[in-house]
């Protein structure tokens, strides 16, 4: 079949896919050891150098915000209060100013731009106000996959790179108030509702605090619109344990005009695996074949060895087998075609609230004033 010169088409181009993104991993962290700033964004205060994209000059009209923000934290106020305080003048997030300049295209949280008590924690943690480039603090393992926080013996620190917004002195003490409040960067949080559940009122995600007593969900938007309909607080488990009732709920009305596919289904599963088995030689014959030819590519890309055969006479023996095998299967698998995008829900087998549960069904979940719990359905 053909889907095996694909496979093997793609096994050529994730070996090259590989090779290059080692190649451009080394070239740019060898750029950022030369002390040259690698980013689409400097951080807020800052813009590129016209002359010289790899450095930073100050951008006054957000530097004034920047200097007036460690100025406020310094002399004892919260990043609660510096919020609630810029919120009621009016004064430009970050990314309010960046989608005005063109810089980047953000919608809103809510419906509008607001100052956040994460996002002030951030700015008063960076050390570029003070003129330091640091790099590489963050590494992605594989394409689209979250970013993590590399170990701190990584980075890439170039000390007066650039012109300081804040002073020394001043920064300092800002670090030595976090030291002294004991305030740490937390683990992030596992639990399987963090991110999916947003105010009703306000509509920004709702926080999950786990200290002292039973964990709760409450809504940020208290203190930064002062808001009667954010939520104050909803424990986790009763959540949970609403959400994964009206999940049961929803399958179960699914369910019952899918009962009269299930046999049907069955029936014609059966029928099909039956085939599918004699596939499975084939396959492992096949994946035998792919890390061998996996392994002799590597090793020309390495220089272990001088050349590297890319006929497919194997392949085309598997392909001659397989496509025997998949025009007995194909009759059986269009029995299935149809059954199998209808989904046969088991709402019996849900006993716990999973990302994989969310992830199918879930589109989107709101707590109204009075901790009612609406959910919209995929």
């Amino acid at each position: 079949m053909a889907d095996i010169d694909v496979n093997f088409k793609n096994l050529l181009y994730d070996l090259y896919s590989k090779d290059l993104s080692i190649k451009i991993k080394v070239s740019m962290r060898a750029v950022k050891e030369q002390g040259k700033a690698v980013c689409s964004t400097p951080p807020f205060g800052y813009t590129k150098d016209p002359e010289d994209r790899h450095k930073f000059v100050i951008s006054e009209d957000e530097a004034v915000v920047v200097r007036r923000l460690f100025r406020m934290y310094a002399d004892g106020m919260s990043t609660v209060e510096i919020a609630r305080i810029f919120n009621g003048e009016g004064v430009k997030p970050p990314s309010q100013v960046w989608m005005e300049k063109g810089i980047r295209v953000a919608a809103p949280k809510g419906g509008a731009f607001v100052w956040q008590q994460s996002g002030i924690l951030r700015m008063l943690k960076n050390r570029a106000y003070v003129g330091d480039l640091v790099q590489g603090v963050y590494e992605c393992q594989k394409i689209r996959n979250d970013r993590r926080v590399t170990d701190s013996e990584k980075w890439i620190i170039t000390e007066n790179h650039h012109e300081p917004i804040i002073d020394r002195e001043t920064f300092d003490k800002v670090q030595k108030r976090f030291q002294k409040s004991g305030r740490k960067w937390k683990r992030r949080d596992q639990h399987v509702l963090v991110g999916r559940v947003n105010c009703g009122c306000c509509g920004h995600n709702l926080r999950h605090s786990t200290g002292i007593g039973q964990p709760y969900y409450w809504c940020p938007g208290l203190n930064i619109y002062h808001m009667d309909g954010c939520v104050k607080r909803i424990e986790d488990f009763y959540l949970e344990e609403v959400i994964l009732f009206q999940i049961q709920q929803h399958i179960m009305k699914l369910g019952e005009s899918d009962k009269l596919l299930q046999a049907e289904k069955e029936a014609a599963e059966a029928e099909a695996e039956a085939l599918r088995k004699k596939c499975r030689d084939v396959d492992k014959a096949i994946d035998k074949d792919k890390a061998q030819r996996m392994a002799e590519f590597e090793a020309y890309v390495l220089g272990q060895k001088k050349s590297y055969d890319v006929s497919i006479d194997e392949v085309e023996k598997f392909r001659k087998k397989y496509e025997g095998l998949m025009e007995q299967l194909s009759e059986a698998e269009e029995k299935v075609g149809e059954l199998n995008r209808k989904k046969v829900h088991e709402s019996f087998a849900v006993t716990k609230l999973t990302e994989k549960l969310l992830d199918e069904y879930v589109e989107s979940i709101e707590v109204h004033p009075g901790n009612e719990v609406r959910i919209s359905w995929k």
